[in-house]
């Protein structure tokens, strides 16, 4: 086997002809590209291990979820053999909610139809400064747990609280709810009829510093396979953002926060609306000004979604010569309307940017 190019992170030789490359966008997370440049200066080890990192992006951010909605093909599911994303270790699993008749309950997404949400068992909880919050209940759940979950949450000394539960095990929920929590009263609320009903719906998730790694590697390896100026990502000028993407090593607030290059896309929120594109799409750019590279992410824009983007200063450059096009952008259209056997989510474009001063 031919060894004849050095790994940009950790300097090892490998062949860079080698296996697919890496992909910009994580074809788990966002699906195949017709047209896209893959990363090739990566070795096979370094490549595994920052996809370790982008599978935690699918199970407990945002991104995971819009992909559970979206469902760019392929879409497969993700190691816990589903599309729903459930979380990751060190970080609160994503919540789920719909508000209605006043009360806010929690619900959990279906696998198989992610435009409904399915109520669970659940303790919701009130007190008199306005504030509410919800613990999932589970039958054989125990006391301690219970205690435990309602000092964790935001209503710690609840005045009124409403087991809500199916029939068959609301006795063991307000067992269970009756040696945590006293009442001064106590009262039967009407139940629901099983349907299908509208409501408002909310989800809140919370992300580690890997899931910024994952944003950091995403907007490094793009400008890496576009940038005019041939730079391969082993120069100094980009040591720091190599040492935060495969060890973590540096402050998030600093590469996540810039005074660079702004952009303006054709989708934008104004103060009558917002301009959305009709399809699903996710918006990729880069520039440099002063010597400071900044890209520019945005991801899921689609009908009635403009996400905001993602800044990121990827380092400097001490080049003399000036750019006659110093910002340059692309597209990643999901095509929505496909054959099965076609095996890419949509495709790539070359992306008029402006930038703005």
């Amino acid at each position: 086997m031919s060894k004849s190019a050095e790994c940009i992170y950790c300097g090892e030789l490998f062949d860079p002809t080698a296996g697919e490359g890496d992909h910009v966008l994580s074809a788990q997370l966002f699906g195949l590209f017709e047209g896209e440049k893959r990363f090739r200066g990566l070795c096979k080890a370094c490549n595994n291990k920052i996809g370790r990192l982008e599978q935690g992006a699918i199970r407990g951010s945002h991104l995971g979820f819009y992909r559970f909605l979206v469902r760019p093909k392929p879409g497969r599911p993700n190691k816990s053999g589903c599309l729903i994303p459930r979380g990751i270790s060190r970080a609160t699993q994503p919540k789920f909610t719909v508000e209605s008749d006043g009360r806010t309950q929690l619900i959990e997404l279906n696998d198989e139809h992610p435009e409904c949400g399915v109520l669970v068992d659940q303790l919701e909880l009130y007190d008199d400064k306005g504030n509410h919050d919800q613990v999932r209940l589970y039958s054989g759940m125990g006391v301690e747990r219970l205690r435990s979950e309602i000092q964790s949450s935001r209503v710690k000394h609840p005045t009124t609280w409403i087991v809500n539960s199916s029939q068959s095990l609301s006795a063991e929920f307000l067992s269970l709810v009756s040696q945590v929590l006293t009442a001064s009263k106590t009262e039967e609320l009407e139940g629901v009829d099983p349907g299908i009903y509208e409501g408002y719906t909310s989800a809140v998730f919370s992300v580690t510093k890997d899931f910024f790694r994952v944003l950091a590697k995403i907007a490094f390896h793009y400008y890496l396979v576009h940038n005019p100026r041939s730079f391969k990502g082993d120069e100094s000028g980009f040591e720091h953002l190599r040492r935060f993407i495969l060890d973590g090593t540096g402050d998030v607030e600093e590469l996540f926060k810039t005074s660079g290059p702004q952009f303006q896309t054709p989708f934008v929120r104004t103060p009558s609306g917002a301009f959305c594109p009709k399809f699903w799409c996710h918006i990729l750019a880069a520039a440099e000004e002063k010597g400071s590279i900044v890209a520019y992410l945005q991801f899921y824009l689609g009908p009635g979604s403009i996400p905001d983007p993602h800044y990121i200063t990827l380092g400097r450059s001490d080049s003399r010569l000036v750019l006659p096009n110093p910002a340059f952008g692309h597209v990643y259209e999901v095509e929505q309307d496909r054959s099965d056997n076609y095996k890419y989510a949509g495709k790539v474009y070359e992306l008029s940017m402006t930038r703005l001063s």
